[in-house]
């Protein structure tokens, strides 16, 4: 994540051979910015630091052979893949291919019907801002590449009003569910499998808000936290 954001959130200031190196801020080296820039540069900052949380909390698990559960991870932009569907993240868990999606409320969620029962109609930009349209891009993978089995994850945590809304989640959570739900019922779709799950479920609750079921330094990305379409009940990822 600190490499990522080089130069632009931090500096790195080399140090010996045997020492670590030194990362400072870098906000304060840069050209006076206007107000709705900054709020843009620490959303997206708040959201890299979100997809790092999963690595994190997913990192440490291992077998009972010593083989780590999270088998791969990358965050690469410079493939095929990532072009076609602007993942957060690519892992794979138990050999089986996934990808993560960090979702906070910044993207429109569109509804299937409108009050008249027919579908909806909207301008092309605020579809292609909309999580319907991050979803829609999984599927056209899925369908361009020999409707070859993936897993996506989307954890959920509202922030859309600049601060963390745990009601807010809940709705936003229940809006999700209900979205990954549609595209189970579209036809050559029954082999993507959706799974969503509140953040802090995943990666624990660091403020120790009231009503939150994690009150440690981190969640349990591999216990029974997830809803999926497929599944019935709440599962775990090796239960997918």
């Amino acid at each position: 994540m600190l490499k990522r954001w080089e130069g632009e959130e931090w500096k790195v200031l080399p140090q010996r051979k045997n020492d670590s190196d030194v990362w400072i801020p870098f906000l304060s080296r840069r050209r006076q910015t206007r107000p709705n820039q900054d709020e843009a540069r620490i959303a997206n900052l708040a959201h890299e630091l979100a997809v790092s949380d999963v690595y994190c909390v997913m990192f440490p698990h291992k077998y009972q052979n010593g083989n780590r559960v999270l088998q791969h991870w990358d965050r690469d932009v410079d493939n095929e893949t990532y072009t076609q569907v602007r993942y957060d993240a690519a892992l794979s868990i138990d050999g089986k291919p996934m990808f993560l999606e960090v979702e906070r409320g910044n993207h429109p969620i569109l509804p299937a019907f409108d009050k008249n029962g027919d579908k909806p109609k909207f301008v092309e930009s605020y579809y292609l801002n909309s999580l319907n349209f991050k979803i829609d891009r999984y599927v056209k993978y899925f369908q361009e590449n020999g409707y070859k089995p993936f897993t996506v994850l989307i954890t959920v945590e509202d922030w859309s009003m600049g601060v963390y809304d745990a009601d807010r989640t809940v709705r936003l959570f229940t809006s999700v569910k209900e979205l990954v739900s549609r595209y189970r019922r579209e036809a050559h779709v029954t082999e993507i499998t959706f799974a969503v799950a509140l953040h802090r479920h995943v990666i624990g609750d660091k403020d120790h808000t009231p009503g939150e079921i994690h009150h440690e330094v981190m969640g349990d990305p591999f216990g029974k936290v997830w809803e999926s379409p497929s599944h019935e009940g709440i599962v775990s990822l090796r239960d997918i």
